[in-house]
């Protein structure tokens, strides 16, 4: 008999301290990019960007902000940059002084660890993955994909404005990045929940909102885990969540170019098996770092992301017997807060 499907949420901030370190390039080097734009506004000059930067990017956030929250993003930036500790910092970490704005941000540079280091990885991502099963009966049912599925959503409280205040119905959409343990990333499409939520608002989905499918035919390995890096947004007619949308899908590449050339060879498969899940994990990390550093840089309105993770031991495996998992929550907090009901379905 197939042992179940599992699923939990992840704590980013729990993850080992030797996977934080491999990351931690990564996000300075966005938090970097965001310092560098805020400190270059000048509303009467457009800053040109090195094309595909990172600075290029969020700048077509920063430019969606309000006028006053720009100057005060501003202010903050020019203060973090004047100071030795950063300039320093990206010496050592990037290898350049990152406060001079003629320098072009480097890819982060690859971090060595050492043996105990990257034992610690190994014994942390055995306790994750699920023991592999043995072959289906003949007659078992298999599953071809596996489903995400939103059935409620409800409106905590509503967003707060730029100011601190509600600042009317909010418009809500999901998207996000996927990552499963043969190595393969997936962009989550922008979905759209709906508009005009207010405080105490509380609404079904029927049929559920599907928010993406994944194929369980093909790929490399079973037992396996797919993490799904949520962010959600309160559109807000300039294109916001397209724009974080491509801010996540550029992290979780490079860290899973990172993290799959570090360690490839020490853990074991180039970034299928144990290096895919911490390139998982990794992934939400980052994301998450890089979200909380832009509220309170910029003090920008995106939710703080959350990344659930599914294991399926293999392609006959179900939910205790059913298709479909029991329902659960996951909490999106931020400038307000939604609560989304959701749900696993096999097919």
């Amino acid at each position: 008999m197939s042992e179940d499907i599992t699923v939990r949420h992840v704590d980013t901030d729990a993850i080992p301290e030797e996977l934080m370190k491999v990351v931690q390039p990564i996000v300075f080097k966005w938090q970097s990019a965001a310092l560098r734009v805020a400190a270059a506004h000048d509303p009467r000059v457009k800053e040109k960007w090195t094309k595909g930067s990172e600075e290029e990017l969020l700048s077509k956030r920063f430019a969606q902000i309000p006028d006053e929250a720009k100057v005060r993003g501003e202010a903050k930036a020019d203060a973090l940059l004047r100071t030795a500790s950063f300039r320093k910092r990206s010496q050592s970490v990037l290898g350049i002084d990152a406060t001079e704005p003629a320098a072009i941000l480097p890819a982060a540079p690859m971090i060595k660890m050492t043996e105990p280091e990257l034992r610690n990885l190994r014994n942390f991502v055995t306790t994750l993955l699920p023991a592999a099963q043995a072959p289906a009966p003949a007659g078992a049912v298999v599953h071809d994909k596996i489903a995400l599925q939103f059935i409620r959503v409800a409106c905590i409280d509503e967003t707060n404005g730029w100011f601190g205040t509600e600042a009317g119905s909010d418009e809500i959409s999901i998207g996000g990045v996927r990552f499963d343990t043969d190595g393969r990333t997936a962009e989550i499409g922008s979905v759209d929940l709906g508009g005009n939520w207010d405080d105490g608002d509380v609404r079904d989905f029927k049929p559920p909102k599907s928010i993406f499918s994944y194929s369980l035919r093909g790929g490399l390995t079973f037992p396996r885990a797919v993490f799904a890096t949520l962010v959600l947004v309160e559109r807000d007619g300039g294109g916001m969540e397209k724009i974080i949308d491509e801010v996540v899908k550029k992290i979780a590449a490079e860290v899973k170019t990172s993290l799959a050339a570090l360690l490839g060879a020490a853990i074991g498969g180039a970034a299928g098996g144990p290096v895919g899940v911490l390139i998982g994990l990794a992934v939400g990390y980052a994301v998450d770092k890089l979200v909380a550093w832009l509220g309170s840089l910029w003090e920008d309105i995106a939710f703080i992301p959350r990344t659930i993770e599914v294991q399926v031991p293999s392609r006959t495996s179900t939910f205790s017997g059913s298709l479909t998992m029991p329902s659960t929550v996951v909490r999106f907090r931020g400038p307000g807060e939604y609560a989304c009901r959701y749900q696993w379905v096999l097919s």
